[in-house]
């Protein structure tokens, strides 16, 4: 039997964070919903046995690579109408299934006019006051969520410029559009008054665009204003005065006087271009009132950033574009309009944390909800038309604790991580777009050949993922920005939520074991070698050693054809390097320095399972340890292509420890670690680590960054606080060229 994409997800089972699963902000238009779930996805492990076989290492211990199934949390994001609660409360009742409570948190209006409605269905009902739900909801999503706030401007390219969040953002006005306008000033979490407001909003814009247009739903209103030119009902400057306007007004002849001020001429005309440009006229009117109250309250309380949030905004352009001009003018520059990623659910999430009452009350206690400080976006392809089922978002939380900014980043403030901004470079993007469309077959029989399920079953979720991804790249194409920056790096971290979301864990498991115990055979060899040169000689090798190594990635598609074909060797590798055309070649400067100033704590960001660490990268961790350096290996939290996880790095070490006693003894006192890096892709962003690693890592005085992805598609230009050592093999002909 066949089986669609949504049967082939892994349903995710109900569960109570904070004392409830379901919160919902019901407003006079929208009830947004946000409720948590726990899904079962496959994550790797490493089982120690001792039996003897073929695969053992040369103490008999054998290093078993199996999978198994974790469970993750995901908040999840969707809306139904207002005047589709009761399908809304349905929805609920049928995801609850045989949990043993049934509370619901709630704000907004409508938390008030319609509790009796949850009551008759059974539903215990909590209100929470709506303008904590706001400022609790909006503070969590600039700090936890990437790339949430971006600012607009329709003639750049890209249009959307996302605003990185700060250490502390405040203060800020929160402009909430509704179905009116709430305006509120936020000093701090638990300091906001709400200042202002306007009964012209969302619902307005509904009202009077069904009266003047006849379309009966929000968004056909919006697609009409999107094609009318509201210059033929709006009454502009140069409509009074003529081509000749006074230069001492100051005023732009194209500046609208008059909203709908030429509609009476037109009123007679109502035929579908007129109903596109009273659409249009009236989406201007209503964000002009918006921008314009928010600016004066901006002025009088001295703040510069104001977030605009609320389904009003839809995510359209021309909505933005609309409001971003109005902030420009009446703010005379000084202030800055940002927009939300996830406008329409600033309430419901922070109804679902549970409001701030607790906080202000006591704010000595230690706070209640339990969401993590940072979470990854799961992307969902989104939905043009509001409606039951319709999920828009949704976040998996799997941290326990917050990222955290590299420690010995030199300026975190003005950090950007991606060497190449797809969103800018138009033909950058249609490579890498173009690229990972031609890689997904080879991703598509990796999946179908991973083995943990019968063939049939595996061939049905593997399809459903190159489905998945394939849709995800058209999404792309037509709008870079839709899940926030674009870059490589996303796009890894995209393909690889596809494989979890059809429930793929590491599908180079089976490779990265075979690899990494075949590589472990000959690294006494290497290691014995290296025991016999001086220092100078013993660290240049190990650098030509770990640039060998790095050759062997999976996830470049030139040389995972050679691999395929078994034409690449490590030790042929090596000596011809030494005949290689390096793009920048700073290895005599830096085994100058290990000689005369060597460090002492140096951090190595490793790539690739097999000859890469175990030829590569171990080897010149330990030539550090011998020259008494302490050597900190961070290695991927979660698995992505044949990267090593930290799971992996840890027992390789215990395996190398049981015939190298460098190794043995390092890794017994310590001056030999392996943690985790917070990631799961072979970049890294240097702002988002975990917060061990950082800990870690304060007082190192030599970073190492090795891989293409952690090295050139990201932190190519990075400056740190310390000296820095990138190790990476060009595997692109393109890339080599762009750089």
């Amino acid at each position: 039997m066949a089986c669609g994409m949504d049967e082939l997800r892994l349903e995710g089972a109900i569960k109570r964070i904070n004392g409830v699963a379901f919160a919902v902000d019901i407003g006079g238009t929208l009830a947004k919903l946000a409720y948590y779930a726990v899904h079962k996805r496959r994550a790797l492990s490493i089982r120690r046995e001792d039996n003897e076989t073929e695969t053992t290492n040369h103490d008999g211990e054998t290093l078993v690579v199996q999978e198994q199934d974790v469970d993750v949390g995901r908040l999840h994001l969707c809306y139904f109408p207002t005047s589709d609660l009761e399908n809304c409360i349905r929805f609920i009742k049928s995801k609850m299934g045989s949990l043993d409570s049934s509370i619901v948190r709630a704000t907004g209006g409508g938390a008030h006019k319609y509790s009796d409605m949850f009551l008759r269905h059974d539903l215990t009902f909590h209100k929470l006051d709506e303008m904590e739900c706001l400022v609790r909801g909006c503070n969590y999503l600039l700090k936890s969520v990437q790339d949430e706030a971006f600012t607009f401007s329709i003639g750049d390219i890209p249009s959307k410029q996302f605003n990185h969040p700060r250490i502390n953002p405040f203060p800020y006005l929160l402009v909430n559009i509704g179905s009116g306008v709430s305006i509120i000033k936020v000093d701090s979490d638990h300091s906001f008054e709400r200042v202002d407001g306007s009964a012209l909003g969302g619902g307005t814009f509904w009202g009077l665009g069904s009266l003047l247009t006849g379309s009966r739903e929000f968004d056909d209103i919006l697609k009409l204003a999107q094609q009318g030119n509201c210059q033929n009902i709006d009454m502009l400057v140069g409509d009074i005065y003529g081509d000749a306007t006074p230069r001492s007004l100051g005023l732009d002849p194209n500046l609208t006087a008059s909203c709908f001020g030429k509609a009476r001429r037109a009123a007679s005309d109502l035929h579908d271009e007129r109903r596109l440009d009273a659409a249009a006229s009236l989406l201007q009117m209503i964000a002009f009132n918006i921008a314009q109250i928010s600016c004066l309250n901006a002025r009088l309380y001295k703040i510069t950033r104001v977030y605009f949030a609320g389904f009003f905004i839809r995510a359209q352009p021309c909505t933005m574009h609309t409001i971003t001009q109005a902030v420009k003018y009446w703010g005379r520059g000084n202030i800055t309009p940002l927009f939300l990623r996830h406008e329409g659910y600033v309430g419901a999430v922070g109804s679902f944390l549970g409001g701030m009452s607790q906080y202000k009350r006591d704010t000595s206690s230690k706070c209640t909800d339990t969401l993590p400080e940072a979470v990854q976006e799961q992307f969902s392809i989104p939905q043009t038309k509001f409606g039951p089922l319709k999920e828009t978002f949704n976040f998996e939380l799997q941290h326990e604790e917050a990222f955290v900014p590299f420690p010995l980043l030199l300026d975190p403030v003005s950090y950007k991580a991606d060497s190449i901004d797809l969103m800018q470079d138009i033909s950058a993007r249609e490579y890498w777009l173009q690229c990972f469309k031609d890689s997904i077959d080879r991703e598509y029989q990796r999946a179908v050949n991973c083995g943990m399920d019968p063939p049939t079953q595996l061939k049905q979720r593997a399809t459903a993922f190159k489905i998945s991804f394939l849709s995800h790249m058209d999404v792309l194409s037509s709008d870079p920005s839709i899940y926030g920056e674009l870059s490589v790096r996303i796009i890894l971290e995209l393909r690889q939520q596809c494989l979890r979301e059809f429930g793929f864990g590491d599908i180079y498991s089976t490779t990265k074991r075979t690899e990494s115990e075949g590589a472990l055979q000959f690294l006494p060899e290497i290691l014995a070698e290296m025991d016999t040169l001086n220092p100078y000689e013993e660290i240049f090798l190990a650098i030509y050693g770990a640039l060998a190594g790095n050759c062997f990635d999976w996830g470049a598609a030139a040389v995972a054809k050679r691999m395929d074909h078994g034409e690449i060797d490590f030790f042929t590798q090596r000596k011809r390097l030494e005949e290689s055309h390096f793009l920048r070649n700073d290895i005599q400067a830096f085994t100058n320095k290990f000689e005369t100033s060597p460090w002492k704590h140096v951090v190595m960001f490793v790539d690739n399972a097999g000859a890469d660490v175990v030829l590569g990268m171990l080897p010149l961790a330990r030539t550090f340890l011998k020259h008494g350096c302490r050597v900190t290996i961070a290695a991927n939290s979660y698995a992505v292509l044949n990267d090593i996880t930290f799971t992996e790095l840890a027992a390789l070490l215990r395996a190398t420890s049981k015939f190298d006693s460098t190794i043995a003894n390092a890794v017994e006192i310590g001056t030999l670690q392996a943690v985790p890096n917070g990631s799961g892709s072979p970049c890294i962003d240097l702002s988002r680590i975990s917060y061990r690693l950082a800990q870690q890592s304060f007082d190192a005085d030599l970073v190492i960054l090795e891989g293409m992805g952690r090295a050139i598609h990201t932190n190519y230009d990075v400056e740190l606080a310390c000296d820095t050592l990138k190790l990476a093999m060009l595997k692109n002909a393109w890339l080599a060229e762009k750089l």
